[in-house]
Protein backbone atom coordinates (compact mmCIF):
# COMPACT_ATOMS: atom_id res chain seq x y z
CA UNK A 1 0.00 0.00 0.00
CA UNK A 2 1.33 3.41 -0.88
CA UNK A 3 2.53 5.60 1.93
CA UNK A 4 0.54 8.77 2.48
CA UNK A 5 2.42 11.99 2.46
CA UNK A 6 2.50 14.22 5.52
CA UNK A 7 1.01 17.11 3.55
CA UNK A 8 -2.16 15.19 2.68
CA UNK A 9 -2.66 14.28 6.34
CA UNK A 10 -2.32 17.90 7.43
CA UNK A 11 -4.91 19.01 4.90
CA UNK A 12 -7.38 16.32 5.91
CA UNK A 13 -6.88 17.11 9.62
CA UNK A 14 -7.42 20.82 8.96
CA UNK A 15 -10.66 20.02 7.13
CA UNK A 16 -11.90 17.95 10.04
CA UNK A 17 -11.22 20.72 12.54
CA UNK A 18 -12.99 23.47 10.57
CA UNK A 19 -16.69 23.64 11.41
CA UNK A 20 -19.00 23.65 8.45
CA UNK A 21 -21.47 26.52 8.29
CA UNK A 22 -24.97 25.45 7.43
CA UNK A 23 -27.48 28.02 6.25
CA UNK A 24 -30.54 28.48 8.39
CA UNK A 25 -33.92 27.98 6.77
CA UNK A 26 -34.42 31.75 6.54
CA UNK A 27 -31.06 32.15 4.75
CA UNK A 28 -31.60 29.29 2.35
CA UNK A 29 -32.71 30.27 -1.12
CA UNK A 30 -36.27 29.28 -1.90
CA UNK A 31 -36.57 26.49 -4.39
CA UNK A 32 -38.62 27.32 -7.42
CA UNK A 33 -39.78 24.58 -9.70
CA UNK A 34 -38.86 25.40 -13.29
CA UNK A 35 -41.76 25.74 -15.66
CA UNK A 36 -41.98 23.25 -18.48
CA UNK A 37 -39.96 24.74 -21.27
CA UNK A 38 -41.19 24.55 -24.85
CA UNK A 39 -37.81 23.11 -25.86
CA UNK A 40 -38.23 19.97 -23.72
CA UNK A 41 -39.17 17.74 -26.71
CA UNK A 42 -36.23 19.16 -28.69
CA UNK A 43 -33.91 18.52 -25.76
CA UNK A 44 -35.18 14.94 -25.43
CA UNK A 45 -34.69 14.34 -29.16
CA UNK A 46 -31.17 15.76 -28.97
CA UNK A 47 -30.38 13.54 -25.99
CA UNK A 48 -31.59 10.46 -27.85
CA UNK A 49 -29.52 11.44 -30.88
CA UNK A 50 -26.41 11.85 -28.72
CA UNK A 51 -27.02 8.47 -27.08
CA UNK A 52 -27.33 6.85 -30.51
CA UNK A 53 -24.08 8.48 -31.66
CA UNK A 54 -22.27 7.33 -28.52
CA UNK A 55 -23.51 3.76 -28.97
CA UNK A 56 -22.44 3.77 -32.62
CA UNK A 57 -18.98 5.02 -31.62
CA UNK A 58 -18.70 2.30 -28.98
CA UNK A 59 -19.71 -0.37 -31.48
CA UNK A 60 -17.12 0.89 -33.92
CA UNK A 61 -14.34 1.16 -31.32
CA UNK A 62 -14.99 -2.18 -29.64
CA UNK A 63 -15.76 -4.28 -32.70
CA UNK A 64 -12.48 -6.15 -32.22
CA UNK A 65 -13.50 -7.07 -28.67
CA UNK A 66 -16.48 -9.09 -29.91
CA UNK A 67 -14.26 -10.91 -32.40
CA UNK A 68 -11.74 -11.68 -29.65
CA UNK A 69 -14.45 -12.94 -27.31
CA UNK A 70 -15.85 -15.17 -30.04
CA UNK A 71 -12.37 -16.59 -30.73
CA UNK A 72 -11.78 -17.11 -27.00
CA UNK A 73 -15.08 -18.99 -26.67
CA UNK A 74 -14.22 -21.28 -29.56
CA UNK A 75 -10.78 -22.03 -28.12
CA UNK A 76 -12.28 -22.72 -24.67
CA UNK A 77 -14.86 -25.11 -26.16
CA UNK A 78 -12.19 -26.99 -28.13
CA UNK A 79 -9.98 -27.30 -25.04
CA UNK A 80 -12.92 -28.61 -23.00
CA UNK A 81 -13.67 -31.24 -25.66
CA UNK A 82 -9.99 -32.27 -25.68
CA UNK A 83 -10.02 -32.64 -21.88
CA UNK A 84 -13.15 -34.79 -21.97
CA UNK A 85 -11.66 -36.93 -24.75
CA UNK A 86 -8.44 -37.36 -22.80
CA UNK A 87 -10.39 -38.30 -19.67
CA UNK A 88 -11.93 -41.20 -21.61
CA UNK A 89 -8.87 -42.12 -23.70
CA UNK A 90 -6.11 -42.14 -21.07
CA UNK A 91 -7.60 -44.94 -18.92
CA UNK A 92 -7.88 -47.09 -22.06
CA UNK A 93 -4.11 -46.76 -22.60
CA UNK A 94 -3.25 -47.47 -18.96
CA UNK A 95 -2.45 -43.98 -17.76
Amino acid sequence: MAKKHQKSRKVSQARRQMPTARPTPSEAAPTVAPAASPTAPARAARTEMLKAQIMENLRHEYRYVLADLRRLGIIAAVMFVVLVALAFALPLFGF
